[in-house]
């Protein structure tokens, strides 16, 4: 632009309208990509109806397109408010070369400006992955920890309780004139044993929470079983329960935890005990070892409870899921992974009559060990 005799070059983004341009003609040019050269353009049948060029009335005027591969990238447009005949067909066959050339850096411009907001758009994604991520590993350390809580609340709650029981049943026989000195020290025995067990759970959920590799030895899973079964004798006394032992005589070997065996022998029992709290009837339960012709061994626990409800059939071993009012949830699914991690399989199964079998199979060892 002229002004009082002097170039005056500005550079600035405008909204495309006819107080900066003639809009007709710049629509005209883009339209048919074929360039314009007008002289007085006011006097012109085809422009003169322009808004621009009827307020600011240029002497010459030049339009061309900006093309990029037979592709209109922008459009070109110069005016000269002081003389007629400026843009001669050679001034205008040079700036059509321009023009080119300006359409090839105004192209790889708005090239780069996408690659630019691309890759600022990929480092805010890769930002927020990576706190989504952090957010994810917090997450799931939290829900290890509370789950690992909740097992050393449940696991230990067990022999907590035989400790609980056996010491009121040591006290009143201490009580007694003369004092049943026998019997006291029985269940001093029994305290000392539910001790052992809860140190040992312990241990073996702080090896857990470690991802220690467990320590598997060639045990005799019926003596195993007999064990457990005294552990909750007590319990299931107090329970009313019936507690009746079948193929435990012979030895059964297997390689395998005998405490985390144990616990979940105990845990099949003890749920197979309070699943018949509401019976009036006979409470028996009934804990089975057979040796499969397949190289595996049994272990069953039937009960003659209300059986397993079909709708939460696919949840019971779930952590944290529980159908009890007291639950935690926590029972069948460690003893899901502690059976799993021993290559075996725990199985919840509604019984023909009434009640549950609640099992599972182990591979056997043979005599030598093998």
């Amino acid at each position: 632009q002229v002004v009082n005799g002097a170039i005056a070059v500005t550079q600035e983004a405008v909204p495309f309208t006819s107080d900066v341009l003639p809009v007709s003609l710049v629509q005209a040019v883009a339209r048919t990509q074929e360039g314009v050269v007008a002289d007085d353009p006011h006097d012109s049948p085809v422009y003169a109806q322009d808004v621009y060029i009827r307020r600011k009335r240029p002497r010459s005027v030049l339009c061309v397109p900006l093309m990029r591969y037979s592709t209109l990238v922008g459009v070109l447009y110069l005016e000269n408010n002081l003389a007629a005949k400026v843009f001669t067909a050679a001034k205008a066959a040079v700036l059509e070369v321009i023009a080119s050339q300006a359409a090839f850096a105004l192209e790889n411009a708005r090239l780069y400006d996408d690659l630019v907001e691309q890759n600022e758009q990929r480092a805010r994604a890769e930002e927020q992955l990576r706190a989504a991520l952090t957010d994810l590993a917090r997450a799931t350390r939290l829900k290890a920890m509370g789950e690992l809580v909740a097992s050393i609340v449940h696991e230990v709650g067990q022999p907590l309780a035989a400790v609980d029981t056996s010491a009121s049943a040591a006290l009143r026989w201490l009580s007694r004139s003369p004092p049943e000195i026998g019997e006291a020290r029985e269940m001093l025995t029994h305290i000392s044993r539910s001790a052992t067990r809860a140190k040992s759970i312990i241990q073996a959920l702080r090896a857990k929470a470690r991802k220690a590799e467990p320590q598997f030895t060639r045990l005799d899973l019926c003596e195993a079983l007999r064990e457990a079964a005294a552990l909750v004798a007590a319990q299931l006394d107090a329970l009313n329960v019936v507690l009746e032992l079948r193929g435990l005589n012979e030895p059964v070997y297997v390689h395998g935890d005998r405490v985390q065996l144990q616990q979940v022998a105990i845990n099949l029992l003890t749920n197979g005990a309070e699943s018949m709290a509401a019976l009036d009837t006979e409470r028996l339960l009934v804990l089975a070892c057979t040796r499969g012709a397949d190289r595996m061994v049994h272990v069953t626990v039937d009960d003659l409870g209300s059986g397993i409800a079909p709708e939460v059939a696919d949840r019971l071993l779930e952590p944290l899921f529980t159908t009890k009012d007291n639950g935690m949830g926590m029972g069948l699914a460690i003893s899901h992974s502690i059976v799993d991690a021993h290559g075996g399989t725990l199985t919840l199964a509604p019984r023909e009559v009434t009640g549950t079998r609640a099992g599972f199979v182990l591979p056997r060892l043979d005599a030598e060990g093998t």
